[in-house]
């Protein structure tokens, strides 16, 4: 918003700075020795299932699908959150 974007092309250059990140992180881990690839390499497949769904889904169709989505997520967050610190 603050810059004009809209919010698919919003969406899609942060993924690309979370990809940046996180091959960053990847090759930090790696050369430390702290990756357990049985876990991570399961996990990257999913993440590029889902990211390549998603941004099909958000081409087809548009920016309220796409808001629909990152809504549905926070709200999912926020109540998770409440549940982790309010209720113990």
């Amino acid at each position: 918003m603050f810059i004009g974007l809209g919010l698919v092309q919003s969406s899609a250059t942060a993924k690309v700075f979370n990809l940046a990140s996180n091959l960053g992180a990847l090759v930090i881990f790696i050369l430390k020795g702290k990756v357990i690839f049985l876990i991570g390499i399961p996990l990257a497949i999913a993440n590029i299932a889902g990211n390549y769904i998603g941004s099909n889904l958000a081409v087809k169709k548009g920016a309220n699908t796409v808001k629909f989505f990152l809504l549905l997520s926070l709200t999912i967050l926020m109540i998770s959150l409440i549940w982790k610190y309010t209720v113990k």
